[in-house]
């Protein structure tokens, strides 16, 4: 009997010992945290829930992986090539993805917060309601990108490229997206507050109904963009910038004789760059307002094209 027990208990010592070299591994490459698998195999893995935190993942290939729900947080993915991957709901703190390459990998409800992501070149990529608060995205390449409801308050995104990115409702507070190109991009009703666009190429952007109160677009190229129903109370912008933006304004009204005198000297007085004046409508429950800039009326938003009633004002 005792020679039964005490080999029961050497048993039991062995499997506890055994257990993490017979972990779940994928082509050699062991699934635990902190787990080292540079340039690892990890095509089409099924690793729903696993914990990889702290992993070295880099330069490894996930095309296809099913990561959802796992906990990748601090993890390294440093030129991984994610295309198509599932990270639905996967934790990604703090996690380092410079570089990463693949179309379409499935990032919704990540946590992302924290993480590196710049120089990422991650075309038609889903991010929606995923939470990118504090992440760094400088020259990542997201064009066609799904970030809907995203959350990316506090982001550095300088010299990106989000053309035709649909950022419908994503919350973008105090985010610096100078430079980034912005192209055909979807921004309705997200929360710009704050935000920095210098030198961004906000061609053919759609703002509609977007939260741009205290946003510096100066430098920015606004050719076309859709500002209809945006609120641009403190807004700064420049007026060479203009060309053919909307602002749901009815521009059939010309401007001229004193109104437009008293609109010329306002400009005169402030220069090119004064803050963009606004302040709510009523009757549309929008703001709407006029740009003070260079002298030509076509480069002009004027208040009274939108409604008379406030022609003369706030310039008199």
């Amino acid at each position: 009997m005792r020679h039964f027990l005490t080999g029961a208990v050497i048993a039991i010592l062995l499997l506890a010992t055994a257990s993490p070299a017979h972990a779940m591994s994928v082509n050699g490459c062991p699934i635990v945290a902190n787990a080292v698998c540079v340039g690892a195999n990890l095509d089409g893995a099924a690793l729903q829930g696993v914990d990889l935190s702290g992993a070295d993942l880099t330069g490894a290939t996930l095309r296809v992986a099913d990561l959802t729900g796992a906990n990748m947080r601090l993890v390294r993915l440093n030129s991984a090539d994610l295309t198509g991957a599932y990270l639905t709901g996967a934790t990604l703190a703090g996690a380092f993805l410079a570089g990463a390459t693949g179309d379409l990998a499935q990032f919704t409800r990540a946590d992302l917060t924290g993480a590196d992501l710049h120089e990422v070149n991650l075309t038609s990529a889903i991010f929606n309601e995923a939470d990118l608060t504090g992440a760094s995205l400088d020259n990542a390449l997201l064009p066609n990108a799904d970030l809907r409801a995203a959350t990316l308050n506090g982001d550095s995104i300088t010299g990106a490229d989000l053309t035709k990115a649909n950022l419908t409702d994503a919350l973008l507070i105090g985010s610096d997206l100078s430079f980034t190109n912005l192209t055909g991009a979807v921004l309705w009703g997200s929360r710009l507050t704050g935000a920095q666009f210098d030198g961004a190429n906000l061609t053919d952007t759609n703002f509609f109904q977007a939260d741009l109160r205290r946003a510096d677009l100066r430098g920015a190229d606004l050719t076309n963009a859709n500002f209809s129903g945006a609120d641009m109370r403190g807004v700064r912008l420049s007026a060479n910038a203009l060309r053919n933006p909307q602002f749901g304004c009815d521009k059939s009204t010309t401007w001229s004789g004193p109104n437009r005198r008293k609109l010329e000297r306002y400009c005169q007085r402030h220069g090119s760059d004064c803050p963009i004046i606004l302040w709510p409508c009523p009757t549309a429950e929008r703001p709407c307002g006029y740009l003070p800039g260079e002298s030509t009326a076509q480069k002009l938003v004027m208040l009274a094209q939108c409604y008379p009633e406030y022609a003369g004002r706030p310039w008199t």
